[in-house]
């Protein structure tokens, strides 16, 4: 890869190997090394504007699991356009 000039590649695939470390550390250290007291807090209601979200893009995914004719047309069409 990097005898084909594809230097600028491996420093980016480098780069977000390294923030995925960083991530997923954070995640074991909250999970192994921090006491329960610690990462607790009180459960609060979620805004109404959340709720309405989650709740229509759950009906979006059940209707268009139902129904996928039309994203599934849209899909069709632009593979279409794409390979002529």
């Amino acid at each position: 890869m990097l005898d084909k000039g594809y230097w600028w590649l491996a420093i980016v695939t480098l780069f977000s190997s390294l923030i995925t470390v960083i991530y997923v550390w954070k995640l074991v250290e909250t999970m192994y090394f921090k006491k329960a007291d610690e990462i607790t807090q009180p459960i609060q209601k979620p805004p109404t504007t959340m709720v309405f979200c989650s709740l229509f893009l759950v009906f979006l995914c059940i209707y268009f699991g139902l129904n996928p004719s039309l994203p599934l047309d849209g899909a069709i069409s632009a593979a279409q356009s794409l390979t002529r």
